[in-house]
């Protein structure tokens, strides 16, 4: 494929894709490369869909919102991030959260959590997720943790799940149990870049074709400050699946179908 050909391709793909999985300053925890505004800027320029905007710290929907009235034409859709064991007024916050037009929840751990001492919140915030048809993700979880939280989702009807797990130390096995569970599994770009990369592209494309195309999300999880802007991170993670063999069809299942399935 030449250079134009292969280019103009990308370009194809950007135009529909959205990214699950961005993040910008404020951020009191890692060195960020921009704001919103500048990541939003990249992405409008970029003709992307839109991506959802990511924070351990707090709720982003405000941000986001602003943001689209700045940027029409992409979507930018805001999350509320949740820490384990959950507060009790978890449940209420979503419920706050959703009620301004937030889609998605991130679930975090923290140290010492039990499930079991939890399980009375997490129904709540179950209950609350699928009331409002929300996407719950499991960040980082352990693959038990995880099980426990998708067993819960499946037994009040949620269908919007997506689980992060550290790919290099976890089994394909397990990544199939969290599929059978009803989740999709993010694959983030960010994995494959300096300064310290966990694996290889060539692991994530092997990922894919062991799980399958229609349970796999391609992020990036960019907006550290030594990464290219997000959006430049969608590009790249474009080209090299391109290179790898992926058709154009199986990618814009992973970078536009397959999420959007998640946030519509």
């Amino acid at each position: 494929m030449e250079s134009s050909q292969i280019n103009n391709t990308i370009t194809s793909i950007m135009r529909g894709s959205f990214d699950l999985n961005v993040k910008t300053l404020p951020n009191t925890q890692t060195l960020m490369r921009m704001d919103g505004i500048d990541t939003a800027k990249y992405a409008f320029e970029f003709e992307m869909d839109g991506f959802a905007l990511n924070s351990s710290e707090y709720l982003t929907t405000p941000s986001a919102q602003m943001l689209n009235r700045m940027y029409p034409g992409i979507n930018i859709e805001g999350s509320i991030p949740l820490n384990l064991p959950l507060k009790k007024d978890a449940p209420e916050n979503t419920e706050n959260a959703a009620n301004i037009g937030t889609k998605i929840i991130r679930l975090k751990q923290t140290a010492n959590f039990n499930s079991a001492d939890n399980l009375l919140e997490l129904e709540k915030l179950t209950s609350t997720i699928k009331n409002h048809d929300m996407l719950l993700i499991c960040d980082n979880l352990s693959i038990d943790v995880s099980k426990t939280i998708l067993d819960l989702a499946k037994d009040v009807g949620i269908d919007k799940l997506m689980t992060s797990h550290p790919i290099a130390s976890t089994l394909i096995d397990d990544l199939q149990l969290m599929v059978n569970l009803g989740a999709s599994i993010e694959l983030a770009f960010n994995d494959v870049m300096p300064p310290s990369p966990s694996i290889t592209i060539d692991t994530i494309c092997q990922i894919i074709k062991e799980i399958g195309i229609d349970s796999c999300i391609a992020t990036t999880r960019f907006g550290d400050v030594e990464l290219p802007p997000p959006a430049e991170g969608m590009r790249m993670f474009i080209a090299c699946l391109l290179q790898k063999g992926f058709s154009e069809k199986d990618i814009s299942k992973l970078v536009e179908i397959n999420p959007k399935k998640l946030i519509t």
